[in-house]
């Protein structure tokens, strides 16, 4: 009872103590008493102090006079007497060293016993003395060759297991305990790097002990707020410095192999905002140089290692803001790394992908789909639509990555995405096809300018040889549309949108979609080259035929883009250049849609030359104002409506003359070949010069003479004007000018000199004598130029001296320094296809090389296909609806089988035509009534026939090329085959169903007449398949007729080779070749063809078809009707 009362009167007194449930029971303080030293001066003291005892703060006393004794060491000032301290360390590790004959015996024996006895007592002080001491020495050792092989010893003594455990112990404290673990990890550092790196292997080996809770360490940063002390280091800062120091003296396979260690890399990864800027530079360092350019680390062991998690971890240090001060900050260096590992098949995480062919896709399967669906060519490719929906790639991590990335709002995010797409092709679909968070809406704002800048950037990439794998290429296998057509226009920009951002109400907007569609424009002129080079099967036809289709419906209508061009001001130099480019564009790669936009270049050309008259203030302007009129000449070039040499309002000449006056111009540095070209084409399609030389020789002489006149401009105005329009009165007038026999032998003459001739008497009544003189210097100069061009020398001179009559200051022209032997032209008939009047001399046969016929039948022939029947399509279409009858080709596999051999074939062909046109009658094709009028019509003109053989080929022929021009109301031939349906139930099988009104009649629109002739020929060529078709062709002169028409000079190569083709497919009908020579000229028209071809290819085409008219012909009849025996020869 005493002590109680006792103990309650202290605590009563005491005032600080509370009673009951709110008293504060105080914690007992631990504190860490700093271990004492001495200064150690001889190798016995040494080994004295680092001796065992079981009194453990003797024992620190001494560690820690060791510490300071390496401290002083390592330290860059080298305090004290460094030699001899050295000389003394090496003494003692002497001593130390383990006998020979002792198996057990390890270096530091004292230590390790003093390591073990801290672990049993649970001391930590000495757990932490002792790690701290073992790397300092190792690190003193590291740094003197003669103390190394005390260091290895060291170092196996470490590698026993007894001691790995101890290693072990001190990792696997507890996380607060840094003071035990930092030291260890530093002692692992020390150990791995020993003599480059000798023990680290061994030292991975043993990652049971040496890497004990190594991924937990990871995640033990400071305790600190912000950037950590590197002098006080983390637990996790020495764990990352470990784990670069295994990088780098690992070989591969451990490489490998620690660094999928599972967890690690997500650990690694995980803290890194919080990490100083000089470990993470070492980090990326080491993982670039040591992990990711290892060649012997194979590629999915990076891929797997850096999956979208760890890379999305690493996108993240683009906002790293630690290192403001620094020039080469963290996130320039992580996205150095990310560019490497996302970008680099060999370097990289990328694994081997195969372009635009989608994963999966291969010779084997799509064969395998052809044979079990029974289809071949165009039809077997319908495993293309399955990649509408669904693209599967090889990369899925990095496509998983990628769509993590905000390219309209970073332009490193935007950098990185695009130099993906540039390496990998096959992410680019895929990525568009799964991102479909940013609309394209036209809204500026710096988001939208950065997805426009991405999506420029992207689309520019160039496409993958082979598209990215040969040997699908050669399997006859072609990319899946969709994926190779968002490749060229990404379906973010579609028509809608692309229409909206036209708007001229804001121009930026305006300027950067058509860049985006010129770049896509340009791609798909290669992508549809690709198609052409790689295969001329109907699959490949057919994949160029849907991408440029598919295309299409993307792009702005042509209408559209007018309208925008038009609007832009004057002063936007660069934009009308642009917008003019994608005008040129449109007709080179898609000239169908072109065309039917009806586009008049002329006042907007006129309008760019009038703007070229006026001063610039900056001559980079003018430069832009050039390239847009060169865009707006190619498009004129299309346009068979343009007026070239009639006067303009507001030109003092002809558009070709101001034209002319700017390609001759020398006083701009801004010459142009392109201008010459364009201008020579012209001047040669009018016949005003010759082929040979083009409008070389006058460019010339304009440029060598001084300042040319208004007043002579006009006179050569006036002469290009003459010219062309009336070449056939001028080239009377060369016979007239220089007789008869000569005029036989000068057909390679300008007619522009024969113009001036006749011209020159005029004009020198009206100018005056400075300006004649000048016109006699320009005159003399040019035929100098005519001559040294291979023009006939006698004739440019007679047309010389005939001016000199008027012109006495005109100089004769010198003959060239060197001769070229001249063609005689004697042999050359003029043309006529009138069998009446024509010459029956006809040119002898050319013998071309065999090697060189074949090639240019071949190119006749290419494209050129035999109508085949095919007995499937009386079943196929059944069960088809009228849409699909219509659309597809099978109506039309079905009005083929009219021409079958058999009667059997041709009268169930019959009732099912008359079944096919109840059913679409029956339909809601917005077409049906005309299809039907079209396909009843067939069948009551075929019925007479169908008994006795094959019916007129003229009606199947007409029906296959006239249905889909029924279901397209905006073709030109749209009225003209309705009206000529309703005409009469019957066709006369004597007839040309419709060549009357194609051939005489007016076009429905003025410049839709070339798009008429095409499907004209075309219909024309499926007319010819049996020597009784020759007769049809033979009434009312219709080869006549299509020579005259193949005779305009403004006619495409597409429409010339059409009517090749149907030259060809004549002769190989019996009777063909003779009917040709005999009845209509057809030898003296191709060669007069010949003679006036500028292409060397040309001509051999047309040598060919002679020879082959010759080669075919019935020779005894083409000789007696001749008159000339053995005139083939």
């Amino acid at each position: 009872m005493g002590k109680r009362q006792f103990r309650e009167r202290d605590r009563e007194a005491d005032g600080s103590f509370q009673d009951g449930p709110m008293s504060i029971r105080k914690k007992l303080k631990v504190v860490h008493e700093t271990p004492t030293s001495e200064p150690i001066t001889s190798s016995r003291q040494m080994r004295m102090l680092l001796s065992f005892d079981h009194d453990a703060r003797k024992t620190r006393h001494g560690l820690q006079s060791f510490k300071l004794f390496l401290d002083a060491l390592n330290s860059p000032d080298g305090e004290g007497n460094a030699s001899d301290n050295r000389e003394m360390l090496s003494l003692f590790l002497k001593s130390t060293a383990p006998r020979p004959e002792d198996d057990d015996g390890v270096y530091l024996d004292g230590v390790f016993q003093t390591w073990a006895y801290g672990v049993q007592t649970h001391n930590d002080g000495l757990l932490s003395s002792v790690a701290v001491v073992l790397g300092l020495l190792l690190q003193v050792i590291s740094a003197d060759l003669s103390m190394v092989r005390h260091g290895m010893g060291i170092c196996e003594a470490l590698l026993q297991d007894r001691h790995l455990k101890l290693m072990a112990r001190n990792l696997s404290s507890d996380p607060s305990k840094g003071f035990v673990i930092s030291p260890t990890l530093r002692l692992l550092r020390e150990i791995i790097s020993l003599d480059g790196g000798v023990f680290a292997r061994r030292v991975f080996r043993a990652r049971q002990y040496t890497l004990a809770e190594f991924v937990r360490n990871l995640e033990v940063k400071h305790g600190g707020e912000g950037v950590e002390d590197l002098a006080k280091a983390s637990v996790r800062t020495n764990s990352i410095r470990v784990f670069n120091t295994f990088l780098r003296y690992l070989p591969s396979d451990d490489r490998k192999e620690l660094v999928l260690t599972r967890g690690l890399m997500s650990h690694l990864t995980f803290l890194f905002k919080d990490d100083a800027p000089s470990v993470l530079s070492e980090l990326l360092e080491s993982l670039t140089k040591y992990f990711l350019m290892d060649a012997k680390i194979p590629s999915y062991a990076k891929s797997t290692a850096f999956n979208a998690k760890m890379l999305s971890r690493m996108l993240n240090l683009y906002n790293y803001n630690h290192d403001a001060n620094e020039t080469v900050t963290i996130s320039d260096k992580v996205h150095s790394f990310l560019l490497l590992a996302c970008t680099s098949k060999d370097s990289g995480a990328m694994l081997k992908s195969t372009g635009m062919y989608p994963e999966g896709l291969d010779s084997a399967s799509v064969t395998s789909g052809r044979e079990r669906s029974g289809l071949m060519g165009v039809e077997s490719l319908s495993w293309m639509d399955r990649y509408k929906t669904n693209i599967p790639v090889y990369n899925t991590s990095l496509l998983e990555f990628i769509l993590k990335l905000r390219p309209w709002a970073n332009l490193k995010h935007s950098e990185l995405l695009v130099g993906c797409f540039s390496a990998c092709p096959e992410l680019v679909a895929a990525y568009f096809q799964k991102q479909i968070s940013f609309t394209f809406d036209p809204k500026l704002s710096m988001t939208w300018i950065g997805y426009a800048a991405f999506l420029f950037n992207t689309i520019q990439l160039p496409l993958p040889n082979n598209f990215g794998d040969a040997e699908r290429l050669t399997a006859d296998i072609p990319p899946p549309t969709s994926v190779l057509l968002d490749n060229i226009l990404p379906p973010a920009l579609n028509q809608k949108v692309l229409t909206r951002c036209l708007d001229p109400k804001s121009a930026l907007v305006s300027f950067f979609v058509t860049r985006l569609l010129v770049v896509s424009m340009q791609k798909l002129q290669k992508a549809v080259k690709m198609h052409g080079d790689a295969s001329e099967s109907a699959v490949w036809t057919h994949a160029q035929r849907k991408l440029l289709d598919g295309y299409c419906d993307r792009i702005p209508e042509m209408k559209e883009v007018i309208r925008a061009y038009k609007a832009i001001p004057v002063e936007n130099v660069l934009h009308r250049a642009t917008a003019s480019h994608l005008l040129s564009l449109y007709y080179k790669n898609i000239p169908q849609i072109a065309l039917a936009a009806n586009f008049d270049a002329s006042p907007l050309l006129i309008s760019t030359l009038n703007r070229l008259e006026t001063k610039f203030e900056n001559p980079k302007d003018k430069a832009v104002v050039i390239i847009e009129l060169e865009n707006l000449l190619e498009i004129a070039s299309y346009s068979p409506g343009m007026r070239w040499f009639n006067k303009a309002e507001g030109l003092p000449t002809s558009p070709f003359t101001s034209l002319l006056q700017l390609a001759c111009n020398k006083s701009h540095v801004f010459h142009s070949s392109r201008l010459e070209e364009v201008l020579s084409s012209i001047a040669a399609e009018h016949q005003m010069v010759s082929k040979s030389s083009g409008l070389r020789p006058l460019i010339e002489a304009v440029r060598k003479s001084d300042d040319i006149s208004s007043e002579e401009w006009a006179v050569l105005d006036n002469c290009t004007q003459r010219a062309s329009s009336s070449p056939l009165k001028y080239l009377d007038l060369l016979t007239e000018y220089i007789g008869d026999e000569e005029s036989s032998r000068s057909q390679n003459i300008s007619l522009l000199l024969v113009t001036l001739a006749e011209q020159i008497p005029h004009v020198c009544k009206s100018a005056d004598e400075d300006t004649l003189m000048s016109l006699a210097e320009l005159i003399s100069e040019y035929a100098n130029l005519c001559v040294a061009e291979d023009e006939s020398e006698s004739s440019v001179a007679a047309l010389c001296i005939r001016m000199k009559e008027y012109l006495p200051w005109l100089a004769l022209p010198k003959p060239p320094k060197t001769k070229k032997e001249k063609k005689s032209s004697s042999d050359k008939a003029t043309t006529s296809s009138d069998p009446d009047t024509m010459d029956t001399n006809e040119p002898s046969m050319p013998s071309l090389p065999e090697s060189e016929y074949n090639n240019a039948i071949a190119t006749i022939c290419a494209d050129l296909e035999e109508v085949t029947v095919e007995n499937a399509a009386l079943t196929r279409w059944v069960n088809k609806s009228p849409e699909e009858l219509i659309d597809d080709t099978y109506a039309t596999e079905v009005f083929k089988l009219l021409l079958s051999e058999h009667t059997s074939i041709r009268r169930e062909a019959l009732t099912n035509l008359l079944k096919m046109a109840a059913k679409v009658k029956e339909s809601s094709h917005p077409e049906k009534e005309q299809v039907w009028l079209l396909i009843s019509e067939l069948a009551e003109s075929a019925k007479p026939f169908v008994a006795d053989g094959p019916v007129p080929s003229q009606f199947v022929a007409f029906a296959v090329h006239a249905l889909p021009i029924l279901c397209s109301p905006l073709h030109a031939l749209y009225p003209k085959i309705n009206r000529y349906l309703t005409k009469g139930p019957v066709w006369a099988p004597a007839k040309l169903l419709l060549i009357h009104d194609v051939l005489h009649g007016e076009p429905s629109e003025d410049d839709k007449l070339y798009i008429e002739l095409s499907w004209l020929f075309s219909y024309l060529l499926d007319c010819l398949h049996i020597k009784e078709d020759l007769a049809v062709f033979y009434r009312n002169s219709w080869w006549e007729k299509i020579l005259c028409a193949a005779c305009n000079p403004n006619l495409r190569v597409g429409l010339r080779s059409k009517v090749h083709k149907l030259l060809y497919r004549a002769s190989c009908l019996e009777g063909g070749s003779t009917m040709l020579i005999t009845r209509f000229g057809i030898i003296s028209w191709l060669a007069t063809q010949e003679a006036q071809a500028g292409k060397a290819e040309d001509k051999v085409l047309y040598k060919a078809l002679i020879q082959r008219m010759w080669s075919t012909c019935d020779v005894q009849h083409v000789e007696k009707w001749s008159g000339q025996k053995g005139s083939k020869q």
